[in-house]
């Protein structure tokens, strides 16, 4: 139980902040290159970080016809940072995508203080059902499984430049309908399944702060808020958190509930359990107080 908000806090933060900061999804992929078709062949170059999962890719120019957008069928393309120190002319580019088994849209384009190909840039990232199991799936991540549902929202960045921790940006996410696997000693692979999960965040100098995050579920309500300080290695970035738990009534009485029991022995179903969750995402510490 003690490792279980933990888990979920860098389950949720580091997938949403994953997107929302167009990361591969994983470093398996292969790098690839695609240009458009001949009217903007001089215009844009576009590379990127291939993890599996996208299926398909359309990009297009405003203002010109369908005809010269390119859709790629591949099983290996998505979007990096690259995309933007790799930007001929700064043009305009929409984005709109088919991944795991939901739909990425968006906009990138310079900046109107932008002096070179370098930036900054600015735009936004939308994403619509994103199945969370089919990501984890495609991903490495040594207990995977710690949360399914589908992911929906938006990300509105500028003053991206090639250093992509120069990025400022707002979020705000949901995840509805999914459950959550405990990987602890006292639960192993115990679903806790939920209704919602919503979370607004914001990011500036390398530092992303979790405004609100609530969960809501008939097993465990929570909220909590804090800072994440980004580092170039996503797993060493540190994490200041904190928040509270709400174990019901239904949660006590389920066979996890009763373990529970011994560790929080004056806790009655409601009872608010403050938490702090430090350390850094591939180490994070969850203590209740």
């Amino acid at each position: 139980m003690k490792k279980f908000f933990g888990y979920t806090a860098y389950t949720l933060c580091s997938l949403v902040f994953f997107l929302a900061i167009l990361f591969p999804a994983d470093q398996a992929g292969r790098f690839v290159e695609m240009r458009l078709t001949k009217e903007l062949k001089k215009d844009v170059f576009i590379g990127g970080i291939a993890p599996a999962g996208l299926t398909s890719v359309r990009l297009e120019r405003p203002g010109l016809s369908d005809r010269t957008g390119v859709l790629l069928q591949a099983e290996e393309v998505v979007f990096s940072p690259s995309i933007i120190s790799l930007m001929r002319k700064r043009p305009n580019v929409d984005i709109a995508a088919s991944i795991y088994n939901g739909e990425v849209d968006g906009k990138i384009k310079a900046s109107d203080n932008a002096k070179s190909i370098r930036g900054p840039y600015e735009g936004f990232i939308g994403f619509q059902r994103i199945d969370l199991s089919a990501m984890d799936a495609a991903s490495r991540i040594p207990e995977p499984g710690l949360v399914t549902g589908s992911l929906n929202g938006e990300f509105t960045f500028s003053n991206l430049t090639e250093r992509w921790m120069d990025m400022e940006g707002e979020g705000d996410f949901s995840i509805s309908s999914g459950n959550m696997v405990m990987w602890t000693g006292i639960g192993a692979g115990m679903n806790i399944p939920y209704d919602e999960i919503t979370a607004q965040i914001s990011m500036k100098n390398g530092k992303i702060d979790v405004k609100d995050f609530v969960l809501k579920g008939d097993l465990v309500r929570g909220r909590f808020s804090g800072a994440i300080r980004l580092n170039k290695d996503f797993a060493r970035s540190r994490v200041n958190l904190k928040g509270s738990m709400e174990p019901t009534r239904t949660f006590y009485e389920s066979d996890l509930g009763k373990i529970a029991k011994t560790v929080f022995r004056n806790k009655k179903p409601g009872d608010a359990i403050p938490f702090t969750v430090t350390g850094t995402l591939g180490d994070m510490q969850f203590a209740p107080k």
